[in-house]
């Protein structure tokens, strides 16, 4: 079964810590829910149980705030599918050409989104992650699987709130976040953590 994280960051009006409710569902009736217990800012529902190449309808509120607009996304394939995907590196320049090619991404409407990375420049702060990137990819990301890769550039503080941001797999021994793969459609896909410009050992045993 597939497995789908959604994320986001309240903004509310009020700008207060918001309890954050998820509607969903295989059409957009969406009768399947789930409710945080406590207020935040930043909120995370695990959707399990999904099946491949189907497409999932949601919507966030705000309990007793705002209610967001209708989104929908596309799990990943099953084997024997074909993989429509797009990749994209060194991408947060915030520049004119980087806000065209985000409209060209959305209007592919690919299966997944693989980030090779260097997610923003030239470090990786809270502030540039949302202004740089969030912000600019926020339609493809709102219906579009990522799988990011960490740059030298989103280590060169610390690849901490990279981590924080991203929900990834983890499944290899050290359940590091840093490094993992993945399956879709006959594909096998595999990201490494080399921040440190070398490949771990650890990681070349785990593959």
């Amino acid at each position: 079964a597939n497995i789908k994280h959604v994320v986001y960051r309240a903004h509310s009006l009020d700008k207060d810590e918001v309890i954050a409710r998820l509607q969903y569902g295989p059409d957009t009736s969406m009768e399947l829910r789930l409710e945080e217990p406590e207020p935040g800012y930043d909120h995370l529902f695990r959707l399990e149980g999904l099946q491949p190449g189907t497409r999932y309808y949601y919507r966030v509120t705000h309990v007793g705030v705002q209610l967001w607009a209708r989104e929908s996304f596309l799990t990943l394939p099953g084997p024997g599918s074909e993989v429509h995907l797009a990749a994209i590196g060194d991408s947060g320049t915030g520049s004119d050409e980087q806000i065209e090619l985000a409209g060209q991404l959305d209007a592919l409407e690919p299966h997944l989104l693989l980030h090779t990375g260097d997610t923003v420049y030239p470090y990786g702060t809270p502030s540039l992650y949302y202004n740089k990137f969030f912000k600019i990819y926020r339609d493809l990301l709102s219906n579009t699987c990522i799988y990011p890769s960490l740059g030298n550039h989103d280590c060169l503080i610390s690849p901490a709130y990279w981590l924080y941001v991203f929900h990834l797999p983890a499944n290899n021994p050290a359940k590091d976040e840093a490094y993992y793969s993945f399956d879709a459609g006959d594909a096998h896909f595999v990201a490494l953590n080399s921040c440190t410009y070398e490949v771990p050992d650890e990681q070349v045993e785990w593959l």
